[in-house]
């Protein structure tokens, strides 16, 4: 008897009407041609009120194709949703529960509690729900978009979900943490925390940062420091193997950069292992740490430090009983007439003879026929071979000819150690207190980059080849805004003459992408870029090949980048800067630098050959071999380490 309250009544004068009828709410279904959707619900004085349903006919939106002036409709839908209307100075809708597709995703579809993301302006997943995938679903609720990890039960059944994302909300099981919000890889059937994220607390306290292997990457003492108690405990912090000390009480003491680890006694991490103390007044002392104090292996190393040290007995150590000194570094080995020292075992377990540069052994019998048991009373090298041997009691067997007198022409080198002598002698013309070598130059440790001292650089090569190769590893750690320097071989100054620049190496502004320098006589300043950016905290292997009319990059032992230069007239003398005088350092490790005379673009090696770095095994093409070996032995030990991926 009310035609005026018919459903299908379209213009309704609800003023004209009294309040009691006004007021009423009404059901009502409208169709919408723009975009094809239907609503069927609640209605009062012509607009939407409290519930309904609203069908969008498998449409997301109306957006139109310009290009062929049809509707686009690659977009999934959402097939219906409950609807709140809610009214105020805008009347406006919000979906509570929401069903949608995700075309990207291999028809994995979503259907739960959601609300709408004013930052993305989009809707996402919030509440309880379900993701439907393969006819299989998967309950869970989520926050902000996030899914919500209560139990190892959510963990068995998470599959679906990593192909939506890879950050989730993971309830922790403490009474001071909440929960993890973050990055995660999925591995061996557990989730761990991998990548940047935030631990939250119930005091309302976070930590944010990134996470490696479930463990938080931390890089400095006072971070560290500001950590909450929850992530200071053993195997939920992981340290930079170039930590950052910076909060000494005695003003003449900048910063420590170097290894460091937790000294759960102290409840406090120190110094320990391979690292750089520096001081105000710019000088600095590098060596080795142990638990704090400076180890020195002899009152002649007392007294070429700092008084920070060397005046304060609690600062160094001097440990007859010290084996090995604790280190992150990696182990250089000398690629020229030396072997690799190798620990086979001790020598009541060896049961073949042993081989050039391994151990351990008793008597000469143990060795190689022309080999012989060199006893280390005194501790020290090994004549012969190159790295750190296991221990001071180990012996290793050598060459004969590694202990007999050798002439030599203007400079004397000895390596190894021996009774009744002093290890590690050189005898050479001095220059200044700067390293000066011969054609060839070689640091094999590991250092923090730092700006260095126009007029002092870290080394001198006297006559320098026109053909080069120059190898160096780098561990990226922070991008800088400004150029920023990695190696820097010149004759004097910057640029951009000839032999300013042979060559130079940086990042570029902001960057860790590597920017190349090998300058030629007609251009000083012969430039290229490396096609892409390094990893942070990823070491990689890089050679700069200069040979003839070709400059060749390598990385990890791959070719990736090769351009013409131009002749280049033979230099006196280069400085070797790591870390130039004229730009930022670039915050990065920079390890095992050699810089030698370059044959051709195949590495040569006499009898033996070494790979000391790390890469991706890629298919070669026949006549470009990785290295050539000339009159290789017949009897021959080949090892490497391998990680099938």
């Amino acid at each position: 008897t009310l035609p005026i309250l018919s459903p299908f009544s379209d213009i309704i004068d609800f003023d004209q009407l009294p309040d009691w009828l006004g007021n009423l709410k009404y059901k009502k279904e409208v169709i919408f041609d723009t975009p094809p959707r239907k609503y069927r619900g609640f209605w009062k004085r012509g607009k939407f009120y409290d519930t309904g349903i609203l069908i969008n006919d498998g449409k997301i939106g109306n957006k139109q194709d310009d290009s062929q002036n049809k509707q686009d409709d690659s977009q999934n839908p959402f097939k219906e949703c409950d609807i709140e209307w809610i009214r105020g100075s805008e009347i406006y809708h919000k979906a509570k529960r929401l069903t949608f597709g995700c075309h990207k995703c291999n028809n994995i579809a979503y259907s739960g509690e959601i609300k709408y993301d004013d930052i993305s302006k989009s809707v996402i997943m919030h509440g309880r729900g379900y993701i439907e995938f393969g006819g299989n679903k998967t309950h869970g609720t989520w926050e902000d978009g996030k899914y919500v990890i209560d139990s190892d039960k959510d963990m068995l059944s998470l599959l679906p979900i990593f192909l939506v994302s890879d950050t989730f909300i993971v309830k922790i099981d403490d009474n001071d943490v909440i929960q993890f919000v973050g990055k995660h890889k999925f591995t061996n059937g557990k989730l761990i925390m991998d990548g940047d994220g935030k631990m939250e607390y119930t005091n309302g306290k976070t930590d944010e940062g990134t996470w490696n292997s479930n463990k938080i990457f931390v890089g400095s003492k006072s971070d560290f420091d500001n950590l909450q108690p929850y992530l200071q405990q053993e195997n939920r912090y992981e340290l930079s193997d170039i930590f950052l000390i910076d909060d000494f009480l005695d003003e003449t003491v900048d910063k420590y950069l170097g290894n460091a680890r937790y000294d759960s006694s102290q409840k406090s991490i120190g110094m320990h292992g391979e690292g750089t103390l520096y001081y105000a007044n710019g000088a600095s002392d590098e060596g080795t740490w142990i638990d704090g104090k400076y180890f020195i292996k002899n009152l002649d190393d007392l007294s070429q430090l700092q008084p920070f040290l060397r005046d304060d007995p609690d600062m160094t150590t001097l440990d007859s009983n010290w084996t090995e000194a604790p280190t992150n570094s990696p182990t250089t080995e000398n690629q020229g007439l030396t072997r690799p020292l190798f620990y086979v075992g001790d020598s009541a377990s060896i049961i073949q003879k042993l081989q050039q540069c391994e151990g351990s052994c008793d008597k000469d019998e143990d060795c190689e026929e022309d080999l012989i048991c060199f006893q280390r009373k005194f501790g020290g090298g090994v004549p012969g071979c190159g790295g750190n041997p296991k221990n001071d009691s180990a012996d290793y067997c050598i060459r004969k000819q590694d202990q007999i007198p050798t002439t030599f022409v203007s400079d004397y080198f000895y390596g190894g150690s021996r009774q009744i002598t002093k290890s590690d002698i050189s005898f050479t013309e001095a220059v200044d207190n700067t390293p000066t070598f011969m054609s060839d130059y070689f640091y094999g440790g590991s250092r923090q980059i730092t700006k260095s001292v126009e007029g002092k650089p870290d080394a001198i090569v006297i006559k320098p080849p026109t053909d080069y190769s120059l190898r160096f590893t780098i561990e990226p750690k922070f991008k800088v805004a400004d150029w920023t320097s990695i190696l820097h071989f010149t004759t004097g100054g910057n640029c951009c003459g000839y032999g300013q620049r042979v060559p130079g190496i940086w990042f570029h502004p902001g960057t860790t992408k590597l920017y190349i320098v090998t300058g030629d006589d007609s251009n000083g300043d012969n430039n290229y870029d490396l096609p892409y950016e390094l990893d942070l905290h990823k070491k990689y292997a890089i050679e700069v090949h200069v040979f003839g009319s070709k400059t060749s990059v390598y990385v990890n032992g791959a070719l990736v980048s090769q351009r013409t230069i131009g002749t280049r007239a033979p230099l006196d003398q280069v400085e070797v800067y790591i870390g130039d005088p004229w730009s930022e350092a670039a915050n990065a490790i920079i390890s095992d630098i050699s810089f030698t005379e370059a044959v051709d673009n195949t590495p040569t090696f006499m009898s033996d050959y070494f790979y000391g770095g790390s890469r991706q095994i890629t298919k070669s093409e026949e006549g470009k071999p990785d290295a050539v070996v000339i009159s290789p032995p017949t009897d021959y030990s080949l090892r490497f380490t391998i990680e099938p991926k």
